[in-house]
């Protein structure tokens, strides 16, 4: 919706309109199930963003350079 306008005669149009009965029962067994899915495609999306992220950064970002032994065997060892 572009405009305000739109979205408050969409909310006036489906508000006035009756709604018919569900004849549903959802009892707590069922919405307890509801939310643990819901629960766990959240927690698979985000883990799942976290991996990817971090594959894609890992691509980006630069390679630490070994250090050359040549330095390392120069220096006395120290006391």
């Amino acid at each position: 919706m572009k405009r305000p306008s739109d979205l408050v005669a969409a909310i006036l149009i489906f508000g006035l309109l009756p709604a018919a009965p569900a004849h549903a029962y959802l009892d707590s067994a069922s919405v307890s199930m509801a939310l643990q899915v819901l629960t766990g495609i959240g927690a698979s999306a985000l883990l799942f963003g976290k991996t990817y992220l971090a594959r894609i950064t890992s691509f980006f970002r630069r390679k630490a350079a070994a250090p050359s032994t040549a330095t390392q065997a120069d220096t006395p060892p120290s006391r």
